[in-house]
């Protein structure tokens, strides 16, 4: 039975059009590679769609489970954000026995809050910024916070990615606004110590039993090349540790004190930014990642 791929892409949050643009190209890699596809769409307004058929994505995924052979069947979550993040794909995947390349449901979950996972992170001696929780409107509560964590800090929704409703706070007024205004949107919201260095992402896949890395640095810093190499090495250790089976993007402070890890993300696109810029640069293919992802036995080096 030849391999069937269903492409899970768009969204309701505000990077439903990243993940359109993302799941598209792999739409265009599968028709290339001559591998059936499917696209499953989620549209934002919440309707999800099957080659532009409406579905009810538990009934999809029942039949998909009855029809298709699980060994020639695959998902593959374009995903991004705060969408895939939610760990709704992995979660099926998981109950229906269907094949998924990707994370699963456990690895997304930890990833995505983020306040677990610096917990998780600090049990491996990993630096992180002093954080804590607000999950109600109580003065009470927000000053307690003021006074724990201090100011300046960042105000960030528990469990979303991107910059968007991030920000930072310089005075008790800023920091109750902030939190209530997440907190009225349904948020639970993580309050964090501001770290002062340099961002950095670092993004990891493994291809060809082999570990590649991509470095991004941000405001065009210079970072000496011992730093990277280091930064790199502490990158790999945390990706062994948390035993993702899928590419992951680590984001980092670097300070004089050492590197500070902030979060992780499970599903970055592939389709954007730096990380487009690995694979357009061919240190390693995405037309040959994908194919070794979907028939790792047939998968030819392009």
């Amino acid at each position: 039975m030849s391999k069937i791929v269903c492409v899970v892409r768009g969204g309701t949050s505000q990077e439903s059009e990243k993940s359109a643009i993302y799941g598209k190209k792999i739409l265009n890699i599968l028709f290339d590679l001559e591998i059936k596809s499917h696209d499953l769409y989620l549209h934002p307004n919440g309707i999800w769609t099957l080659d532009n058929s409406p579905i009810n994505l538990q009934i999809l995924f029942e039949d998909f489970k009855t029809k298709n052979n699980s060994e020639n069947f695959f998902i593959w979550n374009c995903l991004v954000g705060v969408d895939g993040e939610m760990g709704i794909i992995e979660e099926l995947c998981e109950k229906n026995n269907i094949k998924n390349p990707g994370h699963n449901f456990i690895s997304t979950k930890l990833a995505s809050d983020k306040k677990n996972f610096l917990k998780f992170a600090k049990t491996h001696n990993f630096k992180t910024p002093y954080s804590q929780l607000v999950q109600s409107p109580n003065k009470k509560e927000i000053l307690k916070v003021f006074g724990t964590v201090g100011i300046p800090a960042i105000v960030k929704p528990l469990n979303n990615s991107g910059v968007k409703n991030v920000q930072v706070v310089n005075n008790f007024t800023e920091l109750e606004t902030a939190i209530l205004k997440l907190l009225e949107n349904g948020e639970k919201v993580l309050i964090e110590k501001l770290i002062k260095g340099v961002p950095v992402s670092v993004f990891v896949l493994e291809h060809d039993n082999l570990f590649h890395t991509n470095i991004h640095v941000y405001d065009n810093v210079e970072i000496p090349k011992t730093d990277l190499i280091n930064l790199r090495n502490e990158t790999l250790y945390l990706h062994e540790v948390l035993s993702p089976v899928h590419h992951t993007e680590y984001d980092f402070i670097l300070t004089s004190k050492g590197n500070y890890i902030i979060e992780a993300n499970t599903h970055p696109s592939l389709a954007h930014g730096y990380i487009n810029d690995f694979f357009r640069d061919n240190i390693v293919s995405l037309k040959d990642y994908v194919e070794k992802k979907v028939r790792p036995h047939q998968a030819s080096t392009y």
